[in-house]
């Protein structure tokens, strides 16, 4: 395949960022592709450019070197919280929905179901700057993504969100990766309720990429649930039921007509939108203890 064939919704080729013309070089050589239906997770110590990579994946700032295609509009949540948002989260969040030409009663119903979704408390209706730090952190969130743009990037978006909304966070990336969206993640540590496709890490203004962590992602709060299926024609293909997200354990039965799954209770929700989706009916739905 050629570059010009290449379907990356960004590509950077020989990418440097320093920020004065003699200062040091944040970033050096970088090249990276962010293409359709993937979720890259940038990992790296504070200083180390994970930022000023994403603010130039995003197109926030121009690069010192090299060369950035990109092809889509984007949606971007900053590590560091505005101060002068004198919105409430709200407005806010339905106000950058219109920007990314939603109609108002579209914007209106996608940032109340993002900021319910992500756990907004008590009330969206709050001045953004009287948030807590969590709370304005979800706001980013949602604003960013409003309309599930094609190019999502997210700078550390889990730093301060509590367990609940970092899995529904989870949950809502795997149907905007689905959706065919580019995702770009950062944090500082490997561990993350985030699935990536390809973790990154940035150290010595060099991005590699890294191998999965062996470590497990953590535990999703609230416990497991069980979920009965049953299908409908056919017999229910094992590949079917890898398609309805995180499923922890799987049984078919013998006539192929019913499956039980086990999944995190965070995840409950996704997974049973996700089979009425594909076609099942659900027998029963039981919460382990």
């Amino acid at each position: 395949m050629t570059e010009r064939d290449d379907p990356a919704i960004v590509r950077l080729r020989g990418v440097g960022k320093r920020y004065a013309a003699r200062g040091r070089w944040v970033l050096r050589d970088v090249d990276l592709d962010a293409r359709p239906a993937t979720l890259d997770y940038v990992m790296g110590s504070n200083g180390s450019g994970k930022s000023t990579l994403l603010k130039i994946v995003a197109g926030l700032t121009r690069p010192s070197a090299g060369s950035v295609v990109r092809g889509a509009p984007v949606g971007y949540a900053p590590e560091r919280q505005p101060a002068r948002v004198r919105m409430t989260a709200l407005a806010y969040v339905i106000t950058m929905g219109r920007v990314r030409r939603l109609t108002a009663p579209v914007a209106e119903a996608e940032a109340h179901h993002l900021l319910d979704t992500l756990r907004v408390r008590p009330d969206p209706g709050t001045a953004f700057h009287e948030l807590s730090k969590g709370n304005r952190q979800k706001t980013l969130v949602a604003q960013a993504l409003m309309g599930t743009p094609r190019l999502i990037v997210l700078d550390e978006p889990l730093t301060a969100l509590d367990a609940e909304a970092a899995w529904a966070l989870a949950a809502i990336l795997v149907d905007a990766r689905a959706a065919g969206s580019a995702i770009v993640v950062s944090g500082q540590a490997p561990q993350s309720a985030i699935e990536a496709d390809r973790t990154l890490e940035v150290a010595d203004g060099a991005v590699h990429v890294v191998a999965r962590p062996s470590s497990a992602a953590p535990a999703a709060p609230g416990g497991r649930v069980r979920i009965g299926l049953v299908g409908v024609g056919d017999a229910i293909a094992p590949g079917l039921l890898d398609q309805l997200g995180p499923v922890r354990e799987r049984a078919i039965a013998e006539d192929g007509s019913r499956a039980v799954v086990v999944v995190d209770r965070a995840w409950s929700d996704h997974v049973i939108r996700r089979a009425l989706d594909a076609g099942f009916s659900i027998e029963h739905v039981e919460r382990l203890p």
